[in-house]
């Protein structure tokens, strides 16, 4: 005979049936078991989150994807603030403002040797001596031309004019016994350093120094033969001053 063997398992929704002669067979007391089992079954946790992980996958792809965009942004900001940050000062210099001019006088710098190392076979034999001298109006006017920021970017000519006006300056005891030294090593144009004269500009055209005049204006001290290195000067006018030399 026949007998149905119902069960509630709520997994399995349905009865089994089975032949009288099979009840007490291995196989079908392991299904037995299989079945009483049934009911505590629980889903896999990752089973579980595998429709929120689906869902959440595209607002995280959406957040990586925001991510890389800031940091690129955050990437260029920064260079451009360096780049901007390494720009040239402006050339302008309001009138009347005082800016220091004191040179350095520690041991020689790696720009310095480099700077004398590109003029010294220019210069004369009496100032290449002098660079030796931390003293000298040589090594200062060397220590404050070195100092200048556009060094790099000035055509040899205008490098050597602006070191013969600083030797100049510093052998005739500028500032201390100058009279009037308005603009003198610490405007970025030479050109418009003062002047005695009724021009406006101590250069010509070209940029380069035609006319030195300052007379009666406490110059002290011996001419330096850097100054030979303005080689078109025109005028020269050093008169009522206390110097010496050729």
């Amino acid at each position: 005979p026949r007998f149905r063997e119902a069960t509630d398992n709520s997994n399995c929704g349905g009865e089994v049936v089975v032949d009288a002669e099979l009840v007490a067979h291995p196989v079908l007391e392991m299904a037995k078991v299989v079945l009483a089992e049934a009911n505590n079954v629980h889903v896999s946790e990752p089973v579980k989150n595998a429709f929120d992980t689906m869902q959440n996958r595209k607002s995280k792809h959406a957040i990586y994807v925001f991510c890389c965009i800031l940091i690129c942004i955050t990437v260029i900001l920064s260079t451009a603030i360096i780049f901007l940050g390494r720009q040239q000062p402006s050339n302008s210099l309001e009138e009347g403002t005082e800016y220091s001019i004191t040179p350095s006088f520690a041991p020689t710098t790696l720009s310095e040797k480099w700077l004398i190392e590109q003029i010294n076979d220019l210069l004369p034999l009496s100032s290449q001596a002098a660079m030796g001298d931390f003293e000298s109006p040589q090594y200062k006017a060397i220590a404050w031309l070195q100092k200048d920021r556009k060094l790099l970017y000035y055509p040899m000519e205008r490098m050597l004019q602006r070191y013969a006006l600083a030797t100049f300056y510093f052998a005739t005891s500028g500032p201390d016994k100058w009279a009037v030294s308005k603009f003198w090593l610490t405007h970025p144009d030479e050109c418009n350093w003062y002047t005695t004269s009724d021009r406006t500009s101590i250069c010509n055209a070209d940029g380069l120094v035609s006319h030195l005049e300052l007379k009666e204006n406490g110059l002290y001290g011996s001419l330096p033969e850097d100054i030979s290195l303005l080689s078109i000067l025109e005028v020269i006018d050093f008169g009522s001053n206390s110097l010496v030399g050729e």
